[in-house]
Formats: C-alpha cells, sequence, structure tokens
C-alpha cells in the first residue's frame, strides 16, 4: 500500500489526515505543533521531526499550510521534502495558495522528477465530505484518485496544470465569503423589521437567494449559537487576500474582491483572527443596529 505522509495537521488537515489512517494507509506525520501529532501517533501514524524526514518514509506527500509561501519552504527549504523524496514520488497540496506560485513550485518538482497536484477543498472535513478540486497532469490525478476517497464526497479534476485546482478554489472562496456576508445583512435587516429569522432563511432557501450561509452558516451556527464552524476569521481574511491578489495578477480586477477582503479585515480587527467564522453575523448586527 502507498505511504503517505501528511504535512500540516491544522483544524483543516489533522481530520483528513485521521480519515487517511483510518482507511489503513500507513502514515509519517509532521507539524510544527508537535502537540498536534499526539493523537495520530496514538492511531498508528509515525511522528517525523522535519519535513524530510516525513518525504524519506512516503511515497505520497499531504501539504495542508497555511499559504503558498509555507508550502514552498517546507518543499525546498533545509530540511525540506526536496532532500528526501525520490524520483517519481508526489506531492499533493491541499493549501489555498496562488497560481504563479503553484506553477513554479510544479515546475521546480518536475526538474526533480516529482510529481505534483495542487488539490485544494471545500467542505466538510470532519464528515469526509470535502469537494477536492485537483489540477495536474491525467494520468498523475488517475493515479492516485482513490487517496481522495476516504475525506472526500466529491472529486474533480479541473485542468492539466496544479494551479488549475487553486484558482478553482479562490473562486469557490470568493463566493462563500461574499454569500455569507451579504446573507448576514440581509437577515439581519429582515429581523430589525420585524420577521422571524427562521421564517426570512425558510424563503430564501426556497428561492434563488439560497447559498451555504444560509443553508448552514447562519441556521446550524448563528441561530442555535454553536460557534464550532471550524473555519476562522483570520483565516477568511487570509484566503480573501490571496483572491484579491488572484484577481491582479490574473488581469481581471474583480470589483467586490477589495472591498470584502476590507470587510473581513475590520471584522478581524473587531472580533481577532482566531474567531469562528460565523461570529461575521455579530459584527454585521452590530453594525448595521448601531448605525439606526
Amino acid at each position: 500500500m502507498t505511504r503517505i505522509g501528511f504535512i500540516g495537521l491544522g483544524n483543516f488537515g489533522k481530520p483528513i489526515a485521521e480519515h487517511l489512517l483510518a482507511d489503513g494507509y500507513e502514515m509519517t506525520v509532521y507539524d510544527i505543533q508537535t502537540e498536534a501529532m499526539d493523537s495520530l501517533v496514538e492511531d498508528g501514524a509515525e511522528a517525523a521531526d522535519s519535513p524530510a524526514a516525513v518525504g524519506r518514509e512516503s511515497d505520497v506527500v499531504f501539504t495542508v499550510l497555511v499559504g503558498p509561501e509555507q508550502v514552498e519552504a517546507v518543499v525546498t527549504a533545509t530540511d525540506g521534502l526536496l532532500e528526501t523524496l525520490d524520483p517519481g514520488d508526489t506531492i499533493i497540496d491541499v493549501t489555498t495558495g496562488l497560481p504563479d506560485k503553484t506553477d513554479e513550485l510544479a515546475e521546480t518538482l518536475a526538474d526533480h522528477d516529482i510529481n505534483f497536484l495542487g488539490a485544494p477543498a471545500s467542505g466538510d472535513q470532519r464528515a469526509g465530505e470535502l469537494t477536492s478540486m485537483v489540477g495536474g497532469p491525467s494520468e498523475v490525478f488517475e493515479e492516485h484518485e482513490s487517496l481522495f476517497e476516504p475525506f472526500s464526497s466529491e472529486i474533480f479534476h479541473v485542468g492539466e496544470r496544479p494551479s488549475d485546482g487553486v484558482v478553482v478554489k479562490l473562486l469557490n472562496n470568493y463566493l462563500t465569503y461574499n454569500n455569507l456576508y451579504a446573507a448576514c445583512e440581509a437577515v439581519v435587516a429582515g429581523h430589525q423589521a420585524g420577521l422571524d429569522r427562521e421564517k426570512i432563511l425558510e424563503v430564501i432557501n426556497h428561492g434563488a437567494g439560497s447559498s451555504t450561509a444560509t443553508r448552514y452558516i447562519i441556521p446550524v451556527h448563528v441561530l442555535e449559537e454553536e460557534y464550532d464552524i471550524q473555519g476562522s476569521i483570520g483565516i477568511a481574511d487570509k484566503d480573501l487576500r490571496l483572491v484579491d491578489q488572484f484577481f491582479e495578477d490574473n488581469s481581471t480586477p474583480g470589483m467586490l474582491a477589495s472591498d470584502v477582503r476590507h470587510l473581513y479585515h475590520f471584522v478581524e480587527s473587531d472580533y481577532g483572527g482566531p474567531t469562528d467564522l460565523s461570529r461575521v453575523y455579530d459584527f454585521v448586527e452590530e453594525k448595521m443596529v448601531d448605525e439606526e
């Protein structure tokens, strides 16, 4: 069976690693927060003390990190994956990155005969119901498609470049955060006008305005006061910075991209980066009610 390496055991990465481990894969793990490895080691994984040590024991390495800078460091820095991966091995990067950075890294890895898939994902990582958006050569994708099954409900091969998966993820994030902020404004405004919030959402979800925010984030997390969405305001701010950069680099400046990024930056300033993403509703409510 393929030996799996896994680097990055945060809120998004660790559940993915858990699903792969539960599926029976031999796994070596690494995270700069060493305690993040403990439960996986208890379940049978081997802990490593560097990315290079992960590469030495693995045929395929998953990376799930904060951003493209961290991925580049894990691969190319001293004690990085390039020091120990063998020709024919594969890196699957689930990080939300930037297309240009992803393609640059793919070229570097190709010089060492190492395969690379850009494969960010969206959805419920804890339930193993992610939508995986995979970019890279078809033959590499087909060889590794089964590795996505333990943690994905949908697997899409979106293009031949590793960066193609990153582009789709950035667009998905853009819509997610736009929809969330707009949905919060709509529900707050309707509630201020004297309407029941549950009824507002019920009607919207049977109409054209439905979104993940109205179907899931607001009814399940905001109205039930269950602030455990496993996504933070700080991550949203970071993701929107990448979206804004993508629009600029792609010479297709999004009219809303900068504005939405600034809105989430204000939310982070008021509530703090580690705060649960569903608290965006509280920020919107506070600002809209105060204006009255």
